[in-house]
């Protein structure tokens, strides 16, 4: 039976001082929720203390979700004041007003900051900006087969110095086509018997150097990226920046469906899990998944290859999602190829795009499923989040919605999620 959809969580309203001046914007609903056609209530307050006299100046602007423009305004503040802005949707998505402030520091250059606020129309209704490849799963099920025909398996381990007594931790090499995989493992040594297990990718970035020392339960780190993270943050930072010389790692290969960056880490991540679940310390039915951001969109993707396999996945504010949201006038999800100007002129872009969409992956889930999203996140839109998770056939599946958050999750958010994917994978009440 279907859980609740929706799961609101009411943060504080963002607020910015700048100088002496403190601006908010908020929504005229908590939860930030509307039905299409109703008018959203934006409320900008801007308060001036006592001794500055220095003006402001500000931009408003109400988009779909950062894509179309719908209102911009341009003013210049002297004292106290206080804005309106109404604007509804027909179409499920989300309104989004970014507010900028522009203002002069003690050396006069200009600094902008700005306040946002988002609000949500009918969003279990937002749909992809794209349909499903008729072959989507076959592409990718043909490209493992092809995998495993010509690039035979081959793992390496090497215990890891922060080993203990409590917990056996590793670096695992896994390769692939076109490279390798870097992961890390850390099995408890608690019993002999076989363990529950959860597995992570990390969110865009250099990636991990070191596995986890918690004893609950197998812990699998599997890093996108074809290099050694080394033993120091210092080291791993060098070889990212050497990846990145010639432009984002995530644009590398594109449009070329065989030869995208993605391609070796989806399809060494997916080797990865299914040795996980064959190690004699792993019990294959209690394994799960936990990500944010670039690991919440690998956990819709292996999710999807591999339905059938994670007893639960919590995806936090996923990228990959929706690539071609453009289409439907909003912004698309991270890393925004349509955005890069090497995509967006490539008449390949559209047609390569939807086999490296999250969305088209989410589509085959059906384990239960948890998500958290920000209504101004402006790298993992909601809408784009959204499209990802009303995709998911599972009829268990909540999704959490922080209405003043950017690209972030809270501390609590956090935990929660840590505690239902151990307790859903070991059984028992989280410690």
């Amino acid at each position: 039976m279907r859980k609740s959809v929706l799961v609101c969580v009411l943060l504080l309203a963002v607020s910015s001082v700048l100088q002496a001046w403190n601006v908010t914007a908020l929504l005229d609903r908590d939860d930030c929720l509307y039905k299409c056609g109703e008018q959203a209530v934006f409320t900008v307050n801007v308060k001036r203390e006592e001794g500055d006299t220095a003006p402001l100046k500000m931009t408003m602007t109400l988009t779909h979700d950062g894509g179309n423009h719908f209102q911009e305004q341009d003013c210049e503040v002297t004292d106290n004041q206080e804005f309106v802005l109404r604007d509804t949707l027909y179409q499920p998505g989300f309104l989004r007003l970014i507010v900028v402030f522009r203002y002069n520091d003690a050396e006069g250059k200009e600094v902008k900051k700005d306040v946002q606020a988002g609000a949500g129309f009918d969003v279990e209704k937002i749909v992809p900006g794209a349909p499903e490849p008729e072959d989507f799963l076959a592409f990718w099920q043909e490209e493992l087969r092809k995998a495993d025909e010509t690039c035979p398996l081959e793992v390496t381990m090497t215990e890891e110095p922060y080993s203990s007594d409590k917990v056996k931790c590793y670096k695992v090499i896994i390769n692939a086509p076109g490279g390798r995989v870097f992961c890390y493992l850390s099995i408890p040594q608690k019993t002999k018997e076989p363990q529950p297990a959860w597995v992570m990718v990390p969110g865009a970035g250099p990636g991990h150097f070191c596995g986890s020392t918690n004893e609950t339960c197998v812990r699998l780190i599997i890093n996108v990226h074809d290099y050694d993270p080394g033993s120091t943050q210092e080291e791993m930072n060098e070889r990212y920046k050497e990846l990145n010389a010639n432009g984002g790692y995530m644009y590398i290969g594109g449009p070329d469906r065989e030869k995208h960056y993605y391609h070796r880490s989806i399809i060494g991540a997916v080797r990865a899990v299914r040795w996980l679940a064959q190690l004699p310390e792993v019990d294959p039915k209690h394994i799960g998944y936990k990500g944010i951001s670039q690991g919440g969109g690998f956990g819709l993707i292996l999710g999807g290859l591999l339905d059938g396999t994670f007893q639960g996945i919590y995806c936090h504010i996923p990228a990959l999602c929706d690539h071609l949201g453009y289409k439907l006038g909003r912004s698309s999800g991270w890393p925004l190829f349509v955005s890069n100007s090497k995509f967006k002129r490539h008449p390949d872009c559209q047609t390569f795009l939807p086999y490296y969409d999250a969305v088209n992956f989410a589509r085959h889930i059906h384990c239960p499923v948890r998500f958290s999203v920000g209504f101004i996140d402006g790298t993992c839109c909601p809408s784009s989040v959204y499209a990802a998770f009303n995709a998911i056939p599972s009829t268990d599946k909540q999704i959490i919605n922080q209405p003043y958050v950017k690209h972030s999750i809270s501390h609590e958010i956090d935990v929660d999620s840590l505690k239902w994917i151990e307790e859903l994978v070991t059984g028992k009440p989280w410690k």
